[in-house]
């Protein structure tokens, strides 16, 4: 009856009646029942059979692995919601069956049709005429159009029937399907929202159909729709023991950190990092640990925590040393530099992006060396050697032009903005930098705007353009408190007082 889809007026008065604080409680349980009537009948009637125990706490011991026990009527096997979930389980034809259990191995939730699909092995029109027919029996939810999943109680049970009926080959499998079509899709996507991030890894084959996106906008909507899926595909992967799932973990958290670095997911970035770091320890590929590192080093620089990045970004040179991968060296110097930088170790840096720039043309990355000639900028600019810096910003500018890359363009535009800030050059280096903070919001890049803003904020202000400066402080506050990125919120802080007054 619809009523039996909530908690009746009746039995919540009576639950409240025993313990009147938790009255408001009386929703949880309903939660975690999904709403299901035997269920909901069931936790009411324990509830009320069980007068000491609080309505928080019963709710808990449902939410368990093992809470189908609090869902049961004491001596009457029959009156279960495990009995419940098997008359509807048992109705099903076989391939509908294993496509349920397989659902059951999801964390996220829930998954898009195709990944179902390349999951099962199946073609995507005949698994969604299975999920349709286990939406009929309640067995999934369809969360749009094209979504899919289950609720807890029901992707527990489904996960328990997959362990006692499907092979551990058969699970296996299954997950390094999904890998592969999510590592496949994200590989695309990337691509298309910052071209040269993955210059050096080959184009993943389509081993499955996956999603065609027409440009970078549809890229970069599909990656963070899908972001909690993948880094939780990934998460779960890197528990397993067999050698190809720990490798699909670590490709596809390699292809997904710099989406996540660069629109300013630094929690996800550190989930996923951990993840591919566990992952790669497990599998002794020391070059995917590096990566790794390399990874939980760079958020944690973003974010301010310069002990622990320099901890990862040493542990990432030392392999990267021993294992004489060139690239993967040179993208360890490029991102402890900016470090070693902040601690005053000039010479340091020099030397390091010297040997960076080496590596960088031996390998023929043209793109690498300009980034490069962007950072030699930063060094003789701070050094005093303006011509010289100028000469490394306008060269690197160039050449970021050349190869289409508007990130790049958007950091050699800034070191440009510092070199005219400081010879009194205010028009020129607003010009500049709202050039390259219009780059940035145009692809999205949120942790590069979060930095920019106070430096655009500034030039406003030494104009006498007060309310632009406030403006673009009270977003760029904004960004880094939503970002995490601490050090430069302290940045944005001290920039707003000097504002005000």
């Amino acid at each position: 009856a619809p009523r039996d889809l909530h908690w009746s007026a009746r039995r919540q008065r009576q639950v409240g009646k025993r313990d009147s604080h938790e009255a408001g409680g009386a929703a949880e349980p309903a939660r975690v029942c999904a709403c299901l009537p035997l269920a909901l009948r069931i936790a009411a009637a324990r509830l009320l059979a069980l007068p000491h125990t609080r309505i928080s706490d019963y709710a808990k011991a449902i939410a368990q692995e093992d809470g189908f026990a609090s869902l049961e009527v004491d001596g009457d096997e029959s009156a279960s919601i495990w009995a419940a979930f098997d008359l509807s389980y048992l109705a099903l034809d076989p391939s509908a069956r294993r496509a349920f259990r397989l659902l059951g191995m999801i964390a996220s939730g829930n998954l898009p049709v195709p990944a179902i699909a390349a999951m099962n092995g199946a073609a995507p029109a005949l698994i969604k005429r299975t999920l349709d027919r286990l939406a009929d029996a309640h067995l999934v939810e369809q969360l749009s159009g094209t979504r899919f999943g289950q609720h807890d109680l029901l992707r527990r049970y489904a996960s328990l029937k997959s362990s006692a009926e499907d092979t551990a080959a058969d699970r296996q499998a299954a997950v390094q399907r999904l890998l592969r079509w999510y590592l496949g899709a994200a590989d695309r996507a990337i691509r298309l929202f910052s071209p040269f991030v993955l210059r050096q890894l080959p184009p993943v084959g389509r081993e499955a159909p996956h999603p065609e996106f027409t440009g970078g906008d549809e890229a970069l909507e599909w990656l963070e729709n899908e972001r909690p899926h993948l880094v939780a595909a990934v998460v779960r992967a890197a528990g397993q023991e067999d050698a190809e799932t720990l490798r699909l973990a670590t490709q596809l958290a390699r292809r997904l950190h710099p989406y996540l670095f660069r629109r300013g997911h630094l929690a996800s970035a550190i989930q996923l990092s951990n993840a591919a770091l566990k992952a790669a320890v497990r599998a002794s590929d020391a070059v995917a640990e590096a990566w790794a590192c390399v990874s939980l080093g760079s958020v944690s620089g973003l974010q301010g925590r310069d002990s622990q990045a320099l901890t990862w970004l040493h542990r990432a040179i030392d392999i990267a040393r021993v294992t004489k991968d060139s690239y993967l060296l040179a993208t360890c110097l490029s991102n402890t530099v900016d470090i070693w930088w902040r601690h005053g170790e000039a010479d340091r840096c020099e030397a390091a992006l010297q040997e960076e720039m080496t590596l960088r043309v031996g390998l023929g990355d043209r793109y690498g060396a300009a980034f490069c000639q962007l950072n030699l900028g930063e060094v003789h600019r701070e050094r005093g050697l303006s011509q010289q810096s100028r000469v490394s910003y306008t060269e690197g500018l160039r050449a970021m032009r050349a190869v289409g890359d508007r990130y790049g363009e958007a950091l050699a535009l800034h070191g440009l903005w510092c070199l005219d800030l400081r010879v009194g050059q205010l028009a020129r280096a607003a010009c500049s930098l709202g050039d390259a903070a219009a780059i940035l919001r145009d692809i999205a890049n949120r942790s590069a705007l979060g930095y920019m803003l106070a430096d655009l904020a500034q030039a406003y202000r030494r104009q006498g353009q007060s309310g632009q400066a406030m403006s673009c402080l009270n977003e760029g506050l904004r960004l880094c408190r939503d970002l995490g990125m601490r050090r430069r919120e302290a940045e944005y802080l001290r920039e707003l007082s000097v504002t005000l007054a």
